[in-house]
């Protein structure tokens, strides 16, 4: 009995903490605080908090108490990944336990204990340990998820940032350098540089670097053949040399990088509408360690780079604008609001569709071309906030409860801290941050009411409502058109705005 109430005491003592865990989004710092309180509060011996990387390997963030020795040997953490259920190992003096942390059936790391306690892990503690696990495991895969969508934004600034700065002069030399340092710091190497094609000499010519040595006037153009730069242009491919000490190709040392004692070197072709218009140099002092996702930025930069310069030819010749680069960011924010929809496929469709017919409302109130794109990217990302409330809520397939419905509430404003940072979408934050609100102030998050609330807004609002209806949910089934219809027309002066719900009215006339 006295056993039964420490493990009850322990265990509500170990949930108490739960709250704390949401404050940071920093994963080390979190699992860092998993373990540690695993060990005050459960007084367990050891904490082990693991993630899998992409590789599929489990990446140990944190121990409590720090130590070097992993108490799992690969067998019992491979039997963890398998089974996809706890596995417990005994030591000589010590016992212990691998929880996998589990999100819709997929394992996204590993909670592991030692207790040299023998009757530690009793079916009550099991069980309140596995209910622990599935909280921590929904958080951290929040958390990611927000890492993830946060690293899509920052590519599109990276992007548009690279773009801005090239373009806001008409010299290709004026602003290069600064764009070149922003790659390096973004990509986290050490030394970067940029040569430009000139096919009327067959030469390559040193656009601008970052992090190197001044190379002697010689070495600004490069005329060599049978050299990396060379192979790069020729296949139009990604050379990657993991060690240049063990090569046999003279052409780095010749150029004197090897003074920079740089191990890691990338020569990346920087191709604009099939042509080759130069080449992207990368190069690192320790080995490179990277993911999909950084090659996959890597890729991204380059193109834009190139995209940057041939735009930049052409308007040296034509004075004409960045049509491409535009439509590149159009492009990328699409994408990202079709991976928004993965995440709740029964939706799937609605961001494009309320989108499209957002657009048609807006032009048929006049509203000027230029000002519909910001009300378009706005509409493509209006649900972006969603990404930080949990699955259990968003996905639930019954109506929400009062403390549910509180949380969703909250998606406007994690949408405006995700969109706010992005120079590029502040245009946009409308629509994302106010669609919830109502035109008698009874919306949400701010209670604002007519006029308070954005034009833009008030717009969407009508589309996205009728659009919900007209589709089937988890909870009920979708309504008929002429039923939608009805509802609009009757919360004009509610919900809607009554000048907004006449056009949207005249224009389902025309094409529902």
């Amino acid at each position: 009995m006295v056993s039964e109430i420490k493990q009850s005491a322990s265990g509500t003592a170990l949930f108490n903490t739960i709250p704390d865990l949401f404050v940071t989004s920093d994963l080390p710092t979190l699992a860092e605080r998993i373990t540690r309180s695993c060990v005050d509060k459960l007084s367990v011996k050891e904490a082990w908090l693991g993630l899998i990387d992409t590789n599929e390997k489990v990446d140990w963030l944190s121990s409590w108490p720090q130590l070097a020795n992993l108490p799992f040997k690969p067998e019992h953490i491979s039997n963890a990944l398998y089974n996809k259920s706890e596995i417990f190992i005994t030591h000589a003096e010590s016992k212990g336990v691998i929880f996998p942390l589990i999100v819709q059936d997929q394992i996204i790391g590993l909670l592991g204990l030692i207790s040299d306690q023998s009757d530690f892990f009793t079916n009550e503690r099991n069980n309140f340990l596995f209910m622990y696990c599935q909280l921590v495991a929904s958080h951290i895969q929040q958390i990611q998820s927000t890492i993830q969508i946060q690293s899509h934004l920052d590519q599109i600034e990276i992007l548009q940032d690279i773009d801005q700065t090239i373009l806001s002069s008409f010299d290709i030399h004026d602003k290069t350098e600064t764009i070149l340092k922003k790659i390096t710091q973004h990509l986290n190497v050490d030394a970067t540089d940029i040569y430009l094609l000139d096919t009327s000499q067959q030469s390559l010519n040193l656009l601008v670097s970052y992090g190197l040595q001044p190379l002697p006037p010689e070495q600004l153009k490069l005329k060599e053949i049978d050299n990396y730069i060379d192979l790069t242009i020729s296949e139009k491919r990604l050379l990657y040399i993991e060690n240049t000490n063990q090569d046999l190709n003279p052409f780095l040392r010749s150029r004197n990088y090897d003074e920079d004692s740089f191990q890691v070197y990338l020569s990346v072709p920087l191709i604009a509408r099939n042509e080759v218009k130069g080449v992207l140099e990368v190069f690192n002092r320790t080995p490179l360690n990277q993911s999909v996702e950084w090659f996959g930025l890597l890729e991204k930069v380059t193109d834009q780079i190139a995209m940057a310069i041939d735009h930049l030819q052409l308007l040296q010749a034509w004075d004409q604008g960045h049509i491409e680069i535009t439509s590149a960011y159009n492009s990328t924010i699409e994408g990202l609001s079709r991976a928004l929809e993965l995440r709740d496929r029964e939706t799937e469709g609605h961001t494009r569709r309320v989108a499209e017919m957002t657009m048609r409302l807006a032009e048929k109130m006049g509203i000027p071309a230029e000002l519909r794109e910001p009300i378009r990217h706005g509409s493509l990302l209006h649900d972006i906030g969603k990404m930080g409330i949990p699955d259990a809520i968003l996905l639930k397939p019954g109506s929400l409860n009062t403390r549910e419905w509180e949380i969703m509430k909250h998606h406007p404003i994690y949408a405006f801290n995700i969109l706010s940072q992005i120079e590029y979408l502040k245009p946009a934050l409308d629509i994302p941050l106010y669609h919830h609100e109502h035109w008698d102030g009874s919306g949400y998050p701010y209670g604002l009411k007519e006029d308070q609330i954005p034009l833009s807004a008030r717009i969407f609002t009508v589309i996205d409502v009728y659009d919900a209806l007209t589709s089937d949910r988890p909870y009920r089934m979708a309504w008929t058109k002429e039923q939608a219809l009805e509802h609009i027309r009757l919360q004009a002066g509610r919900h809607f705005d009554p000048r907004i719900v006449r056009y949207f009215l005249e224009l389902a006339s025309e094409i529902l």
